[in-house]
């Protein structure tokens, strides 16, 4: 018979979930954007990658994406849970809402701040996503694509079991 202890344990406890689940969204004119994003139970925060594009490798189709510059941005659980509000439609977009409008996620560190806008898109179906991010003294760098309702709804599922796994529930 099993103990309370193992009864109580999830069924996948010491298990590491580490693949990124990327987004990318390349432009035949440059400009596209990439993002991914993991979850760090350690942390207990999922981090969101966004990397720009650079175009394409001589002789190649596909679009490559500037990893190594990447813009990044830690997201705790309450940020988590501003973006799941946001994919199940319980509001139109993260952060404080003034006049209708939300202002998105601020984070503020001594290597700078960033700032995060998730909201539904006007444009078309699904989200828009914008992240900027400015180093001490430096200029702002910006970076945005569009998120479709296939990718809104893994990236709901995802951000959900975050919520489990950080909790351990």
């Amino acid at each position: 018979m099993e103990s309370q202890q193992q009864q109580n344990e999830a069924p996948n406890q010491g298990r590491r979930f580490n693949k990124a689940f990327q987004i990318y969204k390349p432009r035949r004119e440059g400009g596209g954007c990439a993002s991914g994003w993991e979850l760090n139970a350690d942390k207990e925060a999922v981090f969101l990658d966004v990397a720009a594009q650079i175009g394409q490798m001589e002789g190649e189709t596909n679009a490559r994406f500037d990893w190594a510059n990447k813009l990044t941005m830690k997201l705790g659980v309450t940020d988590i849970g501003e973006l799941l509000a946001v994919l199940e439609r319980r509001q139109k977009g993260i952060g404080p809402s003034k006049d209708g409008r939300h202002r998105g996620l601020f984070h503020k560190t001594a290597a700078g701040t960033t700032t995060l806008i998730f909201e539904e898109s006007l444009q078309q179906p699904g989200w828009h996503l914008r992240i900027g991010v400015q180093k001490a003294g430096g200029e702002v760098q910006n970076l945005s694509h569009s998120i479709s309702p296939g990718e809104g709804a893994t990236l709901l599922v995802l951000l959900r079991l975050a919520i489990e796994r950080i909790y351990r529930w």
